[in-house]
């Protein structure tokens, strides 16, 4: 064999071995690192789910043995919340509860929609990514890593860690804010001027997820979320009523509403939130708890 043709075999074999490695660590990805990798285990026979942004992904904590699924995603619209909603509804039983997170910011159009798109070409049919782009479509799904080269050096930290405790290794989601009061208060004054500064208003979405529900035989139940306050005392009882209570009345279908914004047992504790806004771990515990005993006193949980 000639020194030419040796180098092009060696040349070749390198390729596909770099390929077959891409792939697979590719996999892994999804598997054990891909944030919504959640979605790769789904129950049956759900009884109760949520939807929405950050607020319904950290907000709610079910008990074990409770038929329930955390739907939410960190910055999901009503589009997307349509679209799994759509997805995953051969899981959820009949008359099943579907919680509807709303925030000050949720009856209004995302200018940055398709800014998350990455996240969902793993987890929707083409047809509902939201101006998706076909070839980075099948790119991700092909292997995530010629998606996007930089996730090599996080997959390959996770492989490390996991070599060292013997297990996988899963980053944490959320983390204590250990910001003093001066700083907490700047955060809520941040967040809300962001939360805020959305002003076109949208309700295609959120009629299509209500009508959906009612087609399906599912319980709609819209639930704003607790909030530190923090949090309240920036966007003001005007804004709130404005921007949720008002626009709850004009939606086609008028669902179960139930207010936690301003709740006494959550607003002025401080060691329930992950900031100014978002529960913790102990906050969606306690949360979680009170609003399952509240759809049963309302014959809405009958089980």
């Amino acid at each position: 064999m000639t020194e030419h043709k040796k180098y092009f075999k060696n040349t070749i074999f390198t390729f596909i071995f770099g390929l077959v490695l891409i792939v697979l660590l590719g996999q892994f990805y999804k598997k054990y690192i891909f944030e919504e990798n959640k979605f790769l285990r789904v129950p049956d026979h759900l009884k109760i789910i949520n939807l929405g942004s950050s607020h319904g992904q950290y907000g709610f904590l079910y008990p074990d043995g409770e038929d329930a699924f955390n739907f939410g995603i960190e910055s999901q619209p009503y589009y997307y919340d349509l679209k799994i909603l759509k997805k995953y509804s051969d899981k959820l039983e009949p008359n099943s509860i579907v919680l509807i997170p709303v925030s000050i910011f949720s009856f209004y159009d995302v200018e940055w929609l398709d800014e998350f798109n990455e996240r969902y070409y793993g987890l929707l049919d083409f047809k509902d990514i939201y101006n998706g782009k076909k070839e980075m479509y099948y790119l991700w799904n092909f292997s995530p890593l010629l998606y996007s080269g930089k996730k090599l050096l996080e997959i390959f930290q996770y492989l490390q860690q996991a070599i060292i405790r013997k297990e996988l290794f899963f980053k944490e989601s959320t983390s204590p804010n250990d910001l003093n009061f001066e700083g907490k208060v700047k955060e809520a004054q941040t967040t809300s001027k962001r939360h805020l500064s959305s002003t076109n208003l949208n309700f295609t979405y959120i009629n299509e997820i209500l009508e959906f529900c009612e087609e399906q035989n599912f319980k709609a139940v819209m639930v704003v979320m607790p909030q530190s306050y923090l949090y309240n005392d920036q966007i003001g009882e005007f804004n709130y009523r404005e921007r949720i209570i008002s626009k709850i009345e004009l939606l086609k279908i008028k669902p179960i509403f139930l207010d936690y914004s301003h709740d006494d047992r959550f607003e002025r504790d401080l060691d329930l939130f992950l900031d100014d806004d978002h529960l913790n771990k102990k906050g969606a515990k306690k949360f979680t708890t009170i609003l399952l005993n509240d759809l049963k006193q309302l014959n809405l949980k009958t089980w």
